[in-house]
């Protein structure tokens, strides 16, 4: 992924007046479920976006949610559903840190009524950083779903890093619980991203996350949780943190 310097040129939105785009509607790569795969313009999160910046793009990330497109978020994880867009994400059923009911909730609700644009080009977000998986795992979707309009700056996770289609390397950090896990998927090439407890320090070659550390810094700005393709060689950890981190602590602990 090149890095576009501060002050060059950038297309204007070939959609002005979009809340957002359908990127994707079929099976998914996980169980073969029906999912949707949705952009959004802007971000109500501030580490994300500018609250209250809707008229400045270039203040917000695009954001991706991946969601089972015959029921809403909160029904899929009723029903055990939701492992169609998470995969075998550990936090799936306890403790991540997305409220499913609110903004996936939301974004599900305009998907049903239509609110989506179906024409998204490349041109609509080239110049914009893109959240890969604002909600869900992105490699429920194939990956060219992503890659036919994918801008020069982004940043994801993914916890099928084990199995996914390996080229996702390139733009997704392998999410990872434990130092044994990192050397694994740092092994089979990835970057990778730890939650760790609040007693553990980080390792040779990680770096905590700069968000989590200062109100100053943004996601937006940092894109250090960028793949492979970036500049940056460290791998990132974060201490836990969010209502359900104590699920977090006594999963991580008995695993010890």
């Amino acid at each position: 992924m090149a890095t576009r310097k501060p002050g060059n040129s950038r297309p204007r939105s070939a959609a002005v007046g979009t809340m957002g785009w359908v990127m994707y509607e079929g099976p998914s790569l996980l169980d073969g479920e029906p999912i949707v795969v949705i952009a959004t313009r802007f971000s109500a999160n501030n580490k994300t976006g500018e609250i209250g910046g809707k008229d400045h793009e270039d203040r917000n990330m695009v954001q991706t949610w991946i969601m089972r497109a015959d029921m809403s978020p909160t029904a899929a994880s009723r029903c055990d559903a939701d492992k169609s867009v998470c995969g075998n994400c550990p936090f799936r059923k306890a403790g991540c840190y997305v409220e499913i009911g609110k903004a996936p909730g939301h974004i599900w609700r305009s998907y049903k009524a239509g609110k989506y644009d179906r024409s998204l080009e490349a041109s609509d977000i080239a110049h914009r950083v893109i959240r890969l998986g604002a909600y869900g795992d992105p490699t429920a979707a194939p990956i060219e779903v992503f890659e036919r309009v994918m801008p020069v700056r982004c940043t994801g996770y993914t916890h099928q890093w084990r199995t996914c289609d390996q080229q996702w390397r390139k733009y997704l950090m392998a999410s990872v619980e434990t130092e044994a896990e990192a050397l694994q998927a740092q092994g089979m090439g990835w970057r990778t991203f730890r939650v760790k407890t609040h007693s553990e320090r980080p390792v040779a070659g990680e770096v905590e996350c700069p968000a989590t550390l200062s109100d100053k810094v943004h996601c937006i700005g940092c894109q250090l949780c960028d793949g492979t393709a970036g500049k940056c060689k460290l791998n990132v950890c974060v201490t836990v943190h969010g209502k359900n981190q104590a699920t977090f602590i006594e999963r991580h602990e008995g695993a010890k």
